[in-house]
């Protein structure tokens, strides 16, 4: 079975738990702390990819950090995970979760880069233009990056949509290159 196949897996279920319970928003809050705790903590990133401790040991570990600041679900859910050693892809699991809930609530995140910052007004007529397009709510990500040089690198999950003026004259230098 593919990775990526695993994260769909596991996140399906949670959601679909979650719905069962009528619990999605606590869960969509847990999986937010969840993340942020893995992000943030090197030790625990070491327990979730470390063969050598047992899992009964890291199902000890996951109760003292997360029971009573998560819903059961999750801490249960966290327990299945370390059981069935899925603990190294936890991340990209709570990453599917989050992704799964974005395609019900018919959500899509986009991130846009520019090479200076945009006004609001263009940034709302780019939003617009793009839930127009894509037929979804936008919630768009705007960050800026210099090296752009002028432009806009638009990114839809796995797709970059790359206007900048920097890729130009890259595929530029390149053409000239083999003349």
């Amino acid at each position: 079975m593919s990775t990526k196949a695993i994260f769909t897996r596991y996140a399906h279920a949670l959601l679909n738990q979650a719905e069962r319970l009528n619990a999605v928003p606590a869960i969509e809050q847990d999986v937010a702390t969840i993340r942020r705790y893995v992000e943030q903590s090197a030790d625990l990133r070491m327990l979730f990819r470390s063969p050598i401790i047992e899992y009964w040991r890291k199902k000890r570990i996951v109760t003292e950090i997360f029971q009573g600041s998560v819903h059961d679900l999750s801490l249960s859910f966290l327990h299945l995970v370390v059981e069935k050693r899925r603990e190294k892809y936890l991340v990209q699991i709570l990453d599917a979760f989050q992704d799964q809930l974005d395609i019900k609530r018919n959500l899509l995140r986009v991130g846009i880069t520019s090479a200076q910052p945009l006004e609001d007004e263009l940034q709302a007529k780019m939003t617009s233009a793009l839930s127009a397009r894509t037929g979804k709510t936008v919630l768009p990500t705007f960050t800026t990056n210099q090296d752009l040089i002028a432009g806009i690198s638009v990114t839809i999950g796995d797709t970059v949509i790359d206007g900048s003026l920097r890729t130009r004259l890259a595929e530029l230098r390149e053409q000239l290159a083999h003349t």
